[in-house]
Parts: structure tokens; sequence; C-alpha cells
């Protein structure tokens, strides 16, 4: 998992150089995502404060990384807490998906998206369902 690590970092982010030697890393628990679903997050503690720093820089100032035609997202800190909470969202990003709205879920847990030319954000996902069901569905059934 460390050399995969180290290769996304250098050709994701350019960064290189023994400085960001990795004391551990792993994926989180829990079962295989299915094939339509995202993978697993994978946590990541760095031996040098330094080199973390380093990481979280160049990732935010690429916005994200770029690494085998994927986005990945570099986060500072990942629960268990928070990674339940961007779980809940996953009935509604599926949903958007089938109906090919593009979306985004910002950290922690920002659900965002455009819908005629309006910008949407919603924190709570039964929110988020409602206005599919009331504004998406109904727009594409008609």
């Amino acid at each position: 998992m460390n050399d995969y690590i180290k290769k996304i970092l250098n050709e994701g982010l350019g960064l290189q150089g023994d400085e960001y030697d990795i004391e551990r890393s792993h994926r989180s628990g829990g079962p295989r995502p299915g094939d339509n679903q995202p993978p697993r997050v994978i946590l990541v503690k760095f031996l040098r404060y330094t080199a973390r720093q380093k990481v979280l820089t160049a990732a935010k100032k690429e916005r994200g990384v770029r690494w085998e035609d994927c986005t990945l997202s570099i986060y500072e800190d990942m629960t268990k807490e928070r990674s339940d909470l961007q779980r809940r969202f996953s009935p509604i990003m599926k949903a958007l998906w089938d109906h090919q709205v593009k979306h985004t879920l910002a950290h922690p847990a920002v659900l965002r998206f455009t819908w005629k030319g309006k910008r949407l954000s919603f924190t709570d996902p039964k929110k988020a369902e409602v206005f599919d069901r009331e504004n998406i569905q109904s727009t594409q059934n008609d």
C-alpha cells in the first residue's frame, strides 16, 4: 500500500524524495464497494509532519489529485464519524448520477450541484432526496 501511495504522490502531485516516508497506511474498514461505488478511504500516516503538510498544501493548490483518469481527494483528517456522515449521501448521489446531474460531495459532507442555473448545497441527505423527488424526478418523468 505504501508504494502505491508514493506512486500517487509522485505522479499525481509531483512530490518526490525520501521525506515522504509513510509510517503506516491502510484502507478503512467495511465491505468492499460495488462496481458503481467509490473505493474505500485510504488512511495514511506520514513519518514526518512536514511531509504531511507539503502533501496537504500541494493537494489544496492543485484542488485535488488527478491520477490515472481519476480525481482523488486528500483530507487532513478522515475520522470514522466523518466517513459515516459522507456515506449517508450515497443514495442521493446515485440518484443524481442516474439523472445525469453533475455533483460533488465537499468536505466534510456538503452535497453540491447546479439545477436549472441555481447552485444548491445540502448538508442533510434527506433534504437533498426531497429536492430530487420534487424537482429533478418530476421534471424527467414529464
